[in-house]
């Protein structure tokens, strides 16, 4: 009969190597829009404002400008939140036998496309960085976009009906939704990756000699290894949102972020968080 094998006891550890990043690459997100009478003057429409669009970020000193595909306006990913609002405002209107809007059948078929300047800016100092942020900042307000809704209120012939049009103007699309957007890039390159990673490791090497060194024995030799790259930065639920929300919005252009690559919509620094943990076998003392 044969020995039974002798179980070992393992410890674990954990290490974080924490890279600052400056962004790497500029993105400018332009939703293209009309609503026309028929479906063909719509995409003819949509042409004409494609190659506007494209000069208009080239101007800008974009170095390629690429396209998404045209679609229906109602079918484009939006906020996830603003979303279920809407669904939640929709079914309420229809407990009460109402609709969105009067003459919603009779509306213009509403098609949009995402038009996305790259800039890289790797090159940039962070002063160098922020001027032409700035610029293009100035560029893009003196451009135009959606008009502003008047401030003042309409006059509205009950309560009832004030409640309606509140509710239907909270399904509405967001006025920010039109207007160009700035995603910033960041991302380690390999090379500063295996430094992180191989300090991240020494890391997580200490903090398992620290419960080894409780029981008298030193550690063996690994018998597993995990690495992982938090990036949606879970220490922080505010970061976490607004990476969620700029991840939605490139979501919607040609770009798809790497492993190691976080995206932001400010211009600054971001924290990639390398981290290792390892099971190890307890040696014989």
């Amino acid at each position: 009969m044969s020995d039974t094998p002798t179980k070992r006891t393992s410890v674990s550890g954990g290490g974080v190597t924490v890279l600052r990043r400056r962004p790497a690459l500029m993105l400018m997100r332009l939703v293209l829009r009309n609503a026309e009478a028929t479906l063909e003057l719509g995409l003819t429409k949509l042409r004409k404002q494609r190659e506007q669009a494209e000069t208009w970020l080239k101007q800008l000193g974009a170095e390629r400008v690429e396209f998404g595909d045209p679609h229906f306006a109602d079918q484009a990913d939006g906020d996830p939140m603003a979303a279920r609002t809407q669904r939640a405002l929709r079914s309420a209107l229809a407990r009460h036998g109402q609709s969105a809007g009067a003459g919603e059948s009779a509306k213009p078929t509403a098609l949009q496309l995402t038009a996305t300047g790259y800039w890289p800016i790797a090159h940039l100092s962070a002063e160098e960085l922020l001027v032409r942020v700035d610029r293009l900042r100035f560029e893009t307000a003196e451009s135009g976009g959606p008009k502003e809704e008047s401030d003042e209120p309409p006059a509205w012939a009950s309560p009832e009906e004030q409640m309606r049009a509140v509710m239907v103007s909270m399904m509405a699309p967001f006025a920010d939704s039109d207007k160009p957007a700035m995603l910033f890039v960041s991302r380690v390159d390999e090379e500063a990756l295996a430094a992180a990673v191989t300090e991240a490791v020494a890391r997580c090497r200490r903090s398992a000699e620290v419960i080894a060194r409780t029981f008298g024995r030193p550690l063996g030799p690994p018998s597993f290894v995990s690495v992982t790259n938090n990036r949606t930065a879970l220490h922080r639920p505010e970061l976490m949102m607004t990476r969620q929300r700029c991840e939605g919005l490139l979501a919607d252009t040609g770009y798809t972020l790497g492993e190691y690559e976080i995206v932001s919509d400010t211009p600054g620094a971001v924290e990639f968080h390398i981290g290792v943990n390892a099971h190890y076998d307890l040696a014989d003392g």
